[in-house]
């Protein structure tokens, strides 16, 4: 079911960055393969989960979300224009979890601008939580390598596992109908009803 949830919130906050600020969404974590993901990306995954039983024998779950955001490899003289980068791109991602829905999102055969709590089934809460951190890293690679500036906003979902109702297949009912007529005809007729 988390995958049920991440894929639509990557996809909705994707909306939110625009293509210029988001090449690729991904619903894992991409820390350690950063240098070959498409960038600027964001990643949005369950990094932690509590599941326990709700409503009705529902099967619930608080998930705390991680959504990663990075920028391309920077050089040292755009440091200050990156950071800044990292900034808007986190108040993007506050608005899309604030909002949940944009007036492009989703894509046909969805209406755009439905909030995502109308396309998860039993989602309840999505919501941000906590400091978004800011940092950067430089992987050990052969060389010099190259700097990545990113950041990490967290949220908290709320939902309960769905089931579309079993559809049982009817059987064949049989009833008797009386038609009063004039002249009289037969008291009661065999009817057969089918299924549609």
């Amino acid at each position: 079911m988390s995958d049920a949830v991440t894929g639509p919130l990557a996809d909705l906050i994707g909306a939110h960055l625009e293509t210029t600020r988001c090449r690729a969404k991904y619903r894992h974590d991409i820390r350690r393969a950063v240098s070959q993901a498409q960038l600027p990306a964001v990643a949005c995954y369950v990094a932690d989960e509590e599941i326990y039983e709700g409503r009705a024998g529902k099967i619930g779950h608080n998930a705390g979300i991680a959504i990663d955001y990075y920028l391309g490899p920077i050089v040292e003289q755009s440091m200050d224009e990156a950071w800044e980068a990292a900034r808007e791109a986190t108040r993007r991602i506050a608005r899309a979890l604030i909002l949940g829905s944009h007036p492009s999102w989703p894509p046909a055969p969805g209406v755009p601008g439905t909030p995502i709590r109308d396309i998860i089934p039993g989602l309840e809460i999505i919501e941000p939580t906590g400091k978004t951190r800011y940092g950067y890293f430089h992987p050990i690679e052969p060389g010099r390598g190259q700097s990545y500036v990113g950041c990490r906003a967290t949220a908290l979902i709320r939902y309960f596992e769905t089931e579309r109702p079993a559809s049982e297949p009817l059987e064949i009912v049989f009833g008797q109908i009386v038609v009063p007529a004039d002249p009289p005809l037969a008291a009661g007729v065999m009817v057969e009803f089918r299924p549609l």
